[in-house]
This record gives C-alpha cells, structure tokens and sequence, in this order.
C-alpha cells in the first residue's frame, strides 16, 4: 500500500512539471489542468495537494512562484 502511493506521489509530481511547461501557472489552472474529471467540490483539496507538490519542488529548486498582488504562478525551474 505504501509502495503504491509512492508510485502515484511522483506520478503526480511529474505530470505537475509537465503541466508547467514553460509559462507559468496558477494551482487552480494546474488543478483544472490535471483533474478535468475530478468532482468541482473537490478541487480544493486537490488544490492542496497540488500546492505541496509545488512547495517540495520549490525546495528542491524544480520550481519558482512568481507573485503578483493577490495572484501567485509557478514556473518549472531548469
């Protein structure tokens, strides 16, 4: 079980680089992006974890956010 969600952890993570592509985009065009067939109420735990994934890649230097005002986009870095 453990093997699995491992297995789908970095599943997810690469299909999030390769929704970055190379302008940037906010989490919820990511999420509209990677969970087209996922319920609308929950998008906002998918949000969740689609922000983690972004803030382990930021650490990892994967990615940049890029903020302005109230609007936050991320960047696949390299």
């Amino acid at each position: 079980l453990l093997r699995s969600y491992l297995v789908h952890r970095a599943m997810r993570e690469r299909q999030i680089v390769e929704a970055l592509g190379t302008a940037p985009r906010t989490v919820a065009e990511l999420v509209a992006r990677l969970y087209q067939n996922l319920a609308e109420e929950l998008h906002g735990a998918a949000a969740e974890s689609v922000l983690a994934h972004l803030v382990k890649l930021e650490e990892e230097g994967g990615a940049t956010r890029e903020t302005e005002g109230e609007v936050t986009r991320w960047r696949r870095s390299g």
